[in-house]
């Protein structure tokens, strides 16, 4: 008998130090996780280890919950269990985190498993814990979570860490294409319940016709009324002064439209998203469209996700009544929903197919609502009639329309003009293969002017008009004689306090240049596509420019020479330039989204390079 107890306490001093080693490396796994680096060894799939840890965590936390509660209580047996869980399972799925990179297996699989993962290392480290060092099982109130026992009962514990390999299970099963297609389908169904939540309160009438009294006999149920009235949502008055039902209607319409459009990526892009992680393909098997895939499906998800935000946004605009806050929230969400179109417009091969015929109406249904509010940074140009509108940078000179506009959009193709003479500009110089070297220029010609398209469409109520007269300097606009034309958005270069870009662009003396650029009023909004017209003239010089208006601003973009064979996407953000292509078949669509991106619109047959970074060199001489 003394030998058995000699054994059983031995056995226990065992399991302690078990115990203890087993917490530690828990603590350890719990740590964030390395990015995963390139192995020379044989790829190994990182879902596959998950799923294969996973499962055999959950069967060995069975084992040992089992063992903890069940009489006889084997220390032997515990260790025994533990010793396994610490060799296998739980380094197994902290590896798989590891190899989980975002770059490969896109942010949405590598966050989801490290969450479930992290659930997995909590469970078990807090059944650990509840092992009991005193030879005996554990009570009913430390299995069940009942009595003075403080925390969940061993049972609870052991569900959630089923129900956490469970997950891990699953994802192996989805595929970062099921996990991607869920997600989207949850935020589509947050996009619908404000819809609908916004339906509702619509067709709520308000109390309006039932004006507040007050009299001596007043009861206090009515006074009750009164106060629970101040803290109750408020509904659209009968005379409607601020436009609220207009603005709903309107709103409705466009929320549909987000829905549609994540069904529609939903069932020709995420159900055909090829299987990632996605090998590596030869040169010779790319194309100069091939998309960055899981880049462009971590950049779609983030905006389908900051859309039913700021649908909530907008809901809350609606009940304070707040129209301002209501175009604003309402462009932000459509023009968000607008980005995740573009970025999807080409299949996974970069080639085009009925979701980009889709796509391309989706596009042009921007101008055909309303209200347009000019953006921060922008002045409404004017009068026209209908409640037609154009916006063109607060501080520029004027605004010259085109000479045989559409009769219902009579500032389309039109240009917003300013002076730039004696501005220090910095220039980045670049030909057909890359970027070539950068330096401060400072236009030394009374003539020389910066130009851009406005924004025109129609507005809700009455426009503010401001006179486009020219506040300064030369009051008209110089003849270029170029027949193409430009949109972009960059700071007011006459306030440093602009939050948001001014579409600019410039066009130096003599040379004769048209400018292509775009940026950002505010994470994403204010996507315009504006319809070029015209041909090449040809009188360019043989290389073009990138002005800077200062560090902080948006770089407009100066041809000095025939359309270069170039694009460049500046991130100002992270400091660094990417190349895209656009087809010339249609109009290019200018874009900006966070960070900043800035694109030059070349027409047809733009090919793909990489660009340099800048050396402080002046331009190359004509």
């Amino acid at each position: 008998m003394a030998e058995s107890n000699g054994k059983s306490d031995e056995d226990l001093e065992i399991l302690k130090s078990t115990i203890s080693t087993a917490l530690e490396l828990i603590t350890r796994l719990e740590a964030p996780a390395k990015p995963a680096t390139d192995f020379k060894e044989p790829f190994v799939n990182a879902l596959d280890l998950a799923h294969d840890a996973a499962s055999l965590a959950r069967a060995h936390t069975t084992k040992l919950s089992l063992l903890i509660i069940n009489k006889p209580f084997t220390a032997s047996a515990i260790t025994k269990i533990l010793r396994e869980l610490v060799a296998g399972p739980l380094p197994g799925l902290a590896s798989a985190v590891e190899l989980c990179g975002a770059g490969k297996y896109t942010k949405a699989m590598n966050s989801e498993l490290q969450y479930w993962v992290g659930r997995v290392f909590s469970g078990v480290g807090t059944l650990v814990k509840a092992i009991p060092l005193n030879g005996n099982v554990l009570s009913d109130d430390a299995k069940n979570g009942t009595g003075a026992e403080q925390g969940k009962g061993s049972l609870a514990v052991t569900g959630t860490v089923w129900e956490a390999c469970d997950h891990v299970v699953e994802l192996k099963k989805l595929g970062v294409a099921g996990l991607v297609i869920k997600q989207a389908e949850q935020y589509k169904a947050l996009l619908k319940d404000a819809l609908e939540e916004l339906q509702d309160w619509g067709e709520e009438e308000s109390d309006d016709e039932h004006p507040d009294g007050v009299d001596g006999d007043e009861d206090p149920d009515d006074a009750q009324a009164a106060v629970d009235s101040m803290f109750s949502e408020r509904h659209i008055p009968s005379d409607d002064p601020d436009k609220i039902r207009p603005r709903l209607d309107s709103s409705l319409k466009r929320l549909r439209l987000l829905i549609l459009m994540y069904q529609a990526v939903v069932k020709r892009r995420f159900k055909t998203l090829p299987y990632l992680p996605r090998p590596d393909l030869p040169p010779a098997l790319k194309s100069d469209g091939d998309p960055e895939v899981v880049s462009c499906v971590d950049e779609v998800l983030d905006v389908m996700k900051k859309i039913p935000s700021i649908a909530d946004d907008l809901a809350s605009a609606f009940y304070e009544l707040d129209g301002s806050e209501i175009d604003k929230k309402m462009d932000l969400c459509f023009f968000t929903g607008f980005a995740a179109a573009e970025l999807l417009i080409k299949n996974w091969e970069g080639q085009e197919d009925e979701f980009t015929t889709w796509a391309y109406k989706f596009l042009a249904m921007k101008k055909a609502f309303s209200p347009l509010v000019c953006p921060d940074g922008y002045t409404t140009q004017g009068p026209y009639t209908s409640n037609y509108i154009a916006c063109c940078p607060s501080g520029w000179d004027g605004f010259a329309p085109a000479s045989n506009p559409p009769s219902d959009r009579p500032a389309f193709g039109g240009t917003c003009f300013t002076n730039i003479y004696n501005v220090p500009l910095r220039i980045t110089s670049y030909n057909s293969e890359s970027i070539q070297a950068s330096s401060i220029f400072t236009a030394t010609g009374s003539s020389d002017q910066a130009f851009a398209f406005p924004y025109e469409g129609f507005a809700l109520g009455v426009a503010v008009v401001a006179s486009i007269t020219p506040t300064s300097g030369q009051s008209t606009v110089v003849s270029t004689g170029l027949s193409s034309a430009a949109t972009s958005q960059s700071e007011d270069r006459t306030s440093s306090r602009r939050d948001t870009g001014i579409v600019a662009g410039a066009i130096i003396g003599s040379i004769f240049a048209a400018l292509f650029l775009t940026g950002v009023a505010a994470l994403m909004i204010n996507y315009r596509r504006k319809r070029m017209s015209g041909q090449n003239d040809g009188q360019f010089p043989e290389y073009a420019s990138h002005l800077r208006l200062s560090s902080a601003s948006p770089t407009p973009m100066v041809y000095l020479s025939q359309p270069p064979q170039v694009m460049t996407e500046h991130y100002k953000a992270n400091d660094r330039a990417q190349v895209n292509r656009y087809d010339g078949r249609e109009a290019h669509e200018l874009e900006g989204q966070t960070p900043n991106i800035y694109e030059l619109d070349t027409g047809a047959g733009v090919p793909i390079t990489k660009t340099k970074k800048l050396p402080d060199l002046p331009p190359p001489n004509r």
